[in-house]
């Protein structure tokens, strides 16, 4: 009984991806600077008035939505991040320029 009681609570943190909220707007990507490695899923908001997107890319990943959000628009990436420092940003025209560029550290 112990063991069946133990298998459940041992599986909940493995199923709980980490979630981290993400609002964009001009011109500023609002998210932590750093969160720990493994799975971990963006919720990704564009709060402000105009498309925008969100990018990934380092430790040989390069992911972003295949389509801008609009304004208002909510869309998830889900990714599994190795340790080390990635750059996240907008790829719409010259949003990157304008500040839309943050740099993440993904922890052990």
């Amino acid at each position: 009984t112990p063991t069946e009681v133990a298998t459940p609570a041992a599986a909940t943190p493995a199923a709980a991806a980490n979630v981290v909220d993400v609002s964009l707007t001009e011109f500023t990507i609002d998210m932590p600077a750093s969160i720990p490695a493994g799975e971990v899923t963006f919720v990704v908001s564009d709060d402000g008035t105009v498309e925008h997107n969100f990018e990934v890319e380092g430790q040989g990943i390069e992911e972003e939505f295949p389509e801008n959000l609009q304004p208002g628009e909510t869309n998830e990436l889900t990714l599994t991040l190795e340790p080390g420092t990635y750059v996240v940003y907008c790829p719409v025209g010259n949003h990157r320029e304008q500040g839309m560029e943050i740099e993440l550290t993904v922890t052990e």
